[in-house]
């Protein structure tokens, strides 16, 4: 392991245990470090938001940012609970893989996968990600975050396919629609050959917590199997946010059609 990420964790690890502050003298005393060495690495901590200095004593406590991922990691937990049973139904239902994903600053990270029986299957692995102008469900997340669309847009718009979406103007409308509609496509835009649906998940507070999407074999898609997979998935997201306690309008009209 990095050394720098072992000292991290055992000075995270202090303060968790700890009843009170800690000095940098205790820290040089419990890590083996020098004092002048512990004052570097506490200063970089605070100005990443991972510790908090008393202004009166110079004593550390945990940061709010560690309250925020601690947070996020719960709602990540809860969103599982929620979403898994439905996903399990969904893909029940279409006979297709189905994908829990979050949004992480302009990427998707896959946080579950239910696997289609299929014996060819569009696999995802969980814990990884993909950039989320590629994918349906980073479409339908981006559609509720402009400005996040607008950083994609900033740091280029790589093609991994043919298919890709490659021009900025092209993606604003995309995301502009799945935003009106209430879900995304990808006809392979990430990956070839690999199609997706997805749909946002809300909270009770009506923010984007996440999103479902298929992953399917291009080879298995028609007309009819888009509009079977976009009804499927855009009710299912409804279901997960119901579940999460979200207050989810009614459908927009045509929500299920297939656009073109």
């Amino acid at each position: 392991m990095n050394q720098s990420l072992q000292k991290t964790a055992r000075i995270l690890g202090i303060l968790m245990e700890s009843k009170a502050p800690v000095g940098v003298n205790e820290f040089a005393r419990l890590l083996k470090m020098p004092k002048s060495t512990v004052s570097r690495f506490m200063a970089t901590m605070e100005s990443l938001g991972m510790v908090r200095r008393d202004p009166e004593n110079g004593r550390f406590f945990l940061g709010f940012r560690l309250f925020e991922l601690g947070c996020k990691a719960v709602e990540d937990l809860g969103l599982r609970k929620a979403a898994v049973p439905l996903m399990e139904s969904l893909r029940d239902r279409i006979n297709e893989s189905v994908v829990l994903t979050v949004l992480e600053d302009i990427h998707i990270t896959y946080l579950d996968t239910i696997e289609s029986r299929q014996a060819i299957v569009a696999r995802t692995h969980v814990g990884g990600t993909a950039p989320a102008y590629c994918v349906s469900s980073g479409k339908a997340m981006l559609a509720h975050h402009p400005e996040r669309i607008e950083k994609v847009v900033a740091q280029g718009l790589r093609p991994y396919t043919p298919l890709t979406l490659t021009e900025p103007e092209r993606l604003r409308r995309e995301c502009e629609k799945a935003r009106e509609q209430g879900y995304a496509l990808n006809k392979g835009e990430f990956r070839e050959g690999v199609t997706g649906v997805g749909a946002p998940i809300f909270s009770a507070s009506g923010a984007v917590v996440g999103a479902i999407s298929t992953s399917t074999p291009a080879a298995r898609m028609n007309k009819l199997r888009w509009q079977e997979h976009i009804e499927a998935v855009t009710q299912t997201a409804r279901a997960i946010s119901r579940r999460l306690g979200a207050a989810v309008p009614p459908e927009p009209p045509g929500a299920h059609h297939l656009p073109g």
